[in-house]
């Protein structure tokens, strides 16, 4: 078991972390399902408007791999089919019923996942509707089903800020989680690692596996799993490293157990914009409106994001929540701004920097709101990036490779190895406000078309 600790980093105390309890929600009388909340795929209608669904029926499916679908979380009718600019699917929504079918698939116990195939255990997650859940590494796309990953990385730990801790979310799944990971030992001809917080408890491990442990320690990004890979399993040229959170290997791990597709998710609702942050477990896909009546909601206006608050798709308060994400934040979106403000001694305020008065109380926490406190300007190289980046690169000249489009020399300085979460991290604490996120998109889709 290694032992690895973050030098570089930084941890964003933010106010409205919710209170270690799940809060079971009412089940709401409509769900849907996002394409957005995969930007990767491109899906297609397997159903028509007014057709009964049964609970874990296929609603759509990938125009690039026919074979990964996204299922329905409950039975009922197809109420709406929302598109957007170039008739581009937004939402599909389901009217449930009550007393519905469901969907029965293959089950497996834990004697027979040890011996089973891989393509056996591939059509259950595929037809269950879970794949979407696991990512690839390089490019943090959608996991491609007949690609053979070099390993397979498994988070169980978070250190986002406000992000919902996997000790809560797996109360109780202790058996569905190492289901979860015996499958996936079953996928790869290489190890399953396991990376959980240094100080916590080990992770049940499935006997027989091919399992490694890691400890991680330190300041953010040290629980995310896409950063993890370079310490634990960086991907050699041409390789894949699948990863995915805890969480997700649970949910996979149930719908292997009893063969129906998990129509339930626990939800964190964060931030200074709800008035009772708390887990809550609710239909998955649920109305925004519905979690945050839930929650109790406030009279700030807010910018709901479902994910990460770095990494996570801005939502819509009249829309269903984001089905990968487990965290719902509610960003105080009342942007005013100070006169003179630069004047201020900043007792409220947060920054890297040595700034502010904020900076003599280390314990404090800070109501950040959707305001990038500045105006864009000329890239001002001071060491900003160095500091929150762990990966080996020089994010600076990254940046600028990627801006000048050239492409042999951004493969060079790292676009393959740096994660989203470090990206998004130098865009935070960028004294130019550059969108560093943005930027390793254009250039991970420049690597796409290229290569």
């Amino acid at each position: 078991m290694s032992d690895i600790r973050f030098q570089k980093g930084l941890n964003i105390p933010m106010e409205g972390r919710p209170d270690p309890h799940v809060v079971d929600v009412d089940a709401p009388s409509r769900v849907a399902l996002c394409p957005p909340d995969y930007p990767d795929l491109k899906f297609r209608l397997v159903v028509e408007q007014g057709e009964t669904v049964a609970a874990g029926q296929p609603v759509l499916q990938a125009k690039q791999y026919p074979e990964i679908k996204l299922v329905s979380p409950t039975a009922g009718q197809v109420a709406e089919i929302n598109r957007g600019a170039r008739r581009a699917l937004l939402s599909v929504v389901i009217e449930k019923t009550d007393g519905g079918e469901a969907v029965q698939g293959l089950a497996f116990s834990a004697d027979r996942l040890a011996n089973e195939s891989g393509d056996v255990i591939k059509s259950a997650i595929l037809a269950g509707g879970l794949w979407p859940l696991i990512r690839s590494k390089p490019l943090a796309r959608t996991a491609v089903p007949s690609d053979q990953p070099a390993a397979i990385l498994v988070s169980c730990m978070e250190t986002g800020p406000l992000q919902a801790q996997p000790g809560v979310i797996l109360q109780n799944k202790t058996e569905e989680l190492a289901l979860g990971l015996q499958a996936l030992s079953r996928l790869t001809a290489g190890s399953v690692h396991v990376t959980f917080p240094k100080g916590s408890a080990q992770p049940s491990l499935p006997e027989g596996g091919r399992f490694e442990l890691h400890t991680f320690s330190g300041p953010h990004p040290a629980g995310d799993a896409e950063t993890q890979i370079n310490f634990c399993c960086p991907p050699g040229p041409g390789q894949k490293v699948w990863y995915l959170r805890a969480s997700d290997a649970a949910l996979i791990g149930e719908l292997l157990k009893t063969g129906l597709t998990p129509t339930h998710r626990t939800v964190a609702i964060v931030g200074t914009g709800i008035a009772k942050p708390a887990y809550y477990r609710c239909l998955a896909g649920a109305p925004l409106s519905h979690l945050i009546q839930a929650a109790g909601s406030t009279t700030r206006p807010v910018r709901p994001i479902g994910g990460s608050v770095f990494t996570g798709r801005t939502l819509d308060l009249d829309g269903f929540m984001s089905g990968p994400a487990n965290t719902l934040l509610l960003l105080p979106d009342d942007v005013q701004r100070k006169f003179m403000g630069w004047t201020y001694p900043g007792i409220s305020a947060f920054s890297i920097h040595r700034l502010f008065v904020s900076k003599l109380v280390p314990f404090n926490r800070y109501d950040l709101d959707t305001s990038i406190n500045g105006g864009f300007r000329a890239m001002v190289p001071i060491g900003s990036y160095e500091k929150v980046v762990n990966s080996d690169i020089e994010p600076v000249f990254l940046l600028r490779a990627i801006l000048a489009e050239d492409i042999e020399e951004m493969v060079n300085l790292g676009l393959l190895e740096i994660s989203q979460e470090e990206a998004a991290l130098c865009t935070f604490v960028c004294p130019s406000k550059l969108n560093f996120s943005e930027a390793l998109q254009q250039g991970w889709a420049q690597y796409e078309r290229e290569f």
